[in-house]
């Protein structure tokens, strides 16, 4: 998915299920639109040609947070072998109340 070839979406969805946290996301991200969706609601536009919509997953201890960026595309297809899912992994600095990035990896092709 590149700008290059045409492939790049102009909007990213991001799907708003039941356990993600109610947040504020900028409208904007390098020119492209960022749309929280309803799972509902996702089905209404989950056919579009650039259709790609993220499910956020994330588990949270006291020093550390990590999240699962889930990459969906037209239909709702996904990759089996993950390898356009993204995993972040932060500590979190207590006396300054701030996330440092550990590591940024997406799921390599067996």
């Amino acid at each position: 998915m590149t700008k290059r070839d045409g492939s790049f979406p102009d909007t990213l969805y991001i799907n708003r299920h039941d356990a993600f946290p109610d947040i504020e996301l900028p409208t904007m991200f390098q020119d492209t639109h960022v749309r929280m969706l309803a799972p509902s609601e996702a089905e209404t536009v989950k056919s579009a040609e650039h259709f790609v919509c993220l499910n956020v997953l994330g588990w949270f201890s006291d020093s550390t947070v990590q999240f699962h960026l889930i990459n969906f595309r037209q239909d709702w297809r996904h990759r089996p072998d993950g390898r356009d899912d993204c995993h972040l992994d932060y500590s979190i600095v207590s006396q300054k109340n701030e996330f440092v990035v550990d590591s940024l990896r997406f799921s390599a092709p067996p």
